[in-house]
């Protein structure tokens, strides 16, 4: 009980006692810029009382969306030794006095920074899209539903009810800290297809890159293309995947702008590579995944999107790891890490420039995927210490050697030698491995390599 704040009379407090009831005294903390739904001293709740209290604040509205949902910035908080959890809610059973106290450390796990990520559900059905924080041009938010591929949403942590409808032309401006500097970023989207209705047509010259689904659903890329050394913009086709009408799609985009501008765009988590691109954004090696931008601009400064829908759009650094569900599932045996790290579409069953070999077979021998030759012993020494070696690394699986004393290693006796007859030596910059026995030999015997 007090005097009612009444500005003239000295505020005093009567202690009250209720027979019969257990009241706890608790206090409550809220650390320098952030919000706590309760804050103070000298709280009453009687025992056995439920509470849940909340920390709010713009770091974690800002970088909520993390590599596979782990926290950005790590929050935690107790309660007089009573509770204590990680996480925004503090949810406990009030059994004692005390003070609820946070923690929040600094960055976590998400290796980059996150500049921007927008989601439409905090806007009502009906908004234009001109009201939306960042957006300009024709877009209305709408209320819609939508199933996400295997890589996930690409905030899966947010609600999926509303999406932007840009039935005319809707641009999002990107902020200055995610342009500038050395402007290397990427983005994701969950985007909408609409087909073209006619074929796909020359971009103004100030558009760097585009993506856009032609007239049979393939997804196509518009970019600087060097054709008999004329270099000039055009589309290219990303991929033989036809896309229906209606369907969601998840695109990333890597830009690099350390020479003349190269981009890496997946579809549905998936690398695409072509012709026209190159094996890294220096345009030296055609055939890859990198895509010279057909207007070096030095950064991004919006992005638009043209008749379709969107949702989940983020800007990181390149470094970094953006949520993907399948990213540890594999595609046709092969681990989908492997296509990722060689920079390869998830296909395990594309042909490749080896005869007869599909991308299975060149993860299971090891071989270089961009390579011409099959698995094969490039070199065999049996002096007093045998040494074989291969032109493979393998990832994940190793190689084996079969010593026989027949040649067709079927008539006569096989040996497996392991680890204790030998080691194997891999490296990477003559894609090779390297098997050094240990001891000689026998006298006649025959070698060979298999991959596991």
């Amino acid at each position: 009980m007090s005097d009612a704040g009444d500005s003239y009379s000295e505020p005093q407090i009567y202690p009250l006692v209720l027979n019969g009831l257990n009241v706890r005294t608790l206090h409550f903390n809220e650390p320098s810029g952030y919000t706590a739904s309760i804050v103070g001293n000298n709280y009453r709740f009687l025992n056995g009382t439920q509470l849940t209290v909340s920390l709010s604040g713009d770091v974690f509205d800002q970088r909520a969306y993390t590599n596979r949902s782990d926290a950005v910035y790590n929050v935690s908080w107790e309660l007089s030794n009573q509770a204590s959890g990680t996480g925004t809610v503090a949810s406990f059973t009030v059994s004692n006095g005390g003070t609820l106290s946070w923690t929040v450390t600094g960055a976590g796990t998400a290796g980059g920074s996150i500049f921007l990520n927008d989601t439409f559900e905090g806007y009502a059905v009906g908004a234009a899209g001109s009201n939306v924080v960042g957006w300009t041009g024709d877009g209305e938010v709408i209320e819609a539903t939508y199933s996400a591929p295997a890589t996930g949403y690409v905030m899966q942590n947010a609600a999926h009810t509303k999406v932007l409808d840009a039935d005319g032309e809707a641009r999002r401006t990107v902020p200055a800290d995610a342009a500038a500097a050395d402007g290397n970023r990427k983005l994701d989207v969950m985007v909408e297809i609409r087909r073209s209705r006619e074929p796909l047509v020359a971009l103004a010259a100030d558009v760097q890159l585009a993506v856009a689904a032609d007239t049979n659903g393939e997804l196509c890329v518009w970019h600087a293309r060097n054709e008999g050394g004329v270099v000039g913009g055009g589309w290219t086709p990303l991929s033989s995947e036809k896309f229906e009408d209606g369907q969601w799609v998840r695109v990333g985009i890597e830009l690099d702008y350390s020479g003349f501008g190269y981009a890496r765009i997946r579809l549905n988590g998936s690398i695409c590579t072509t012709d026209y691109g190159y094996r890294n954004p220096d345009g030296n090696v055609a055939g890859g995944a990198w895509h010279r931008l057909a207007y070096y601009g030095g950064s991004i400064s919006e992005i638009g999107f043209v008749g379709t829908k969107a949702d989940d759009l983020i800007i990181t650094t390149r470094q970094y790891a953006s949520e993907d569900s399948s990213a540890n599932g594999s595609t046709g045996g092969v681990p989908n890490r492997w296509f990722d790290e060689n920079s390869l579409p998830r296909n395990a069953a594309a042909q490749t420039g080896i005869p007869g070999y599909t991308m299975a077979d060149v993860y299971h021998t090891g071989v270089d995927p961009y390579g011409t030759d099959p698995f094969k012993i490039l070199s065999f020494s049996v002096d007093s210490v045998p040494e074989i070696q291969v032109n493979g690394i393998n990832p994940g699986i190793g190689y084996k050697i079969l010593r026989s004393t027949t040649p067709d290693f079927k008539s006569g006796t096989v040996t497996e030698l392991g680890a204790s007859d030998g080691t194997f030596t891999p490296n990477s910059e003559t894609w090779s491995t390297r098997w050094t026995g240990k001891g000689a030999q026998p006298s006649g015997a025959f070698f060979k390599v298999v991959a596991e």
